[in-house]
């Protein structure tokens, strides 16, 4: 892991003849991801009960999703997430860079179908870790933004296929900050 060194700038007002103020400091380290040679490509296994138009947006929004988590943005924010002042995930004793190598450390293989889940049902997606995939709501899917599906894919793929991460069922203040949520989220950000 390389570590970047920002010098620590201590400014004093009374050098300006402007009277006497605290320092202001600057953090002095931050980590950054290594150059990653490993390239994690999302294999299209079946997508089924999708329409041609939206079989076709879908793979956009894949294709994007693969560029997003083989970036070094996405390397570093995963490296530098914090939950209460800690580089660490909700729900999860794994370190950032285990979080991290765990995603990257395999092909994605997505067999995707589309389900229509009862009416009202907050649900945009889900999976079991006793089966290899992954269901969209069917009732949801049109009017989803392409972040948010690049952003339930990270989550179901990255945090419970692959990183074999859960999160409480029901919503807390925490649940965000777990590992399937969290890892959604930054691929929506980088989208």
């Amino acid at each position: 892991m390389r570590i970047l060194l920002v010098p620590i700038f201590i400014i004093s007002m009374a050098c300006f003849g402007m009277g006497s103020k605290p320092p202001v400091k600057v953090p002095d380290v931050v980590t950054l991801p290594q150059p990653s040679p490993v390239h994690v490509e999302i294999q299209i296994l079946k997508l089924t009960g999708y329409s041609p138009k939206q079989e076709v947006r879908y793979r956009k929004v894949i294709a994007r999703t693969e560029e997003v988590i083989n970036s070094e943005a996405f390397k570093a924010r995963v490296l530098n997430f914090q939950h209460k002042g800690k580089a660490q995930f909700f729900d999860t004793l794994d370190s950032n860079q285990t979080v991290l190598t765990k995603v990257l450390s395999k092909h994605w293989p997505l067999d995707s179908r589309l389900e229509y889940m009862r009416k009202g049902s907050s649900t945009i997606g889900y999976t079991y870790s006793s089966v290899q995939w992954l269901a969209l709501n069917a009732r949801k899917f049109d009017g989803l933004s392409d972040k948010e599906l690049s952003a339930n894919l990270c989550h179901e793929m990255g945090g419970h296929k692959i990183g074999r991460y859960g999160h409480s069922s029901n919503y807390t203040s925490n649940r965000p900050l777990s590992g399937p949520y969290a890892l959604g989220a930054i691929c929506s950000d980088l989208y």
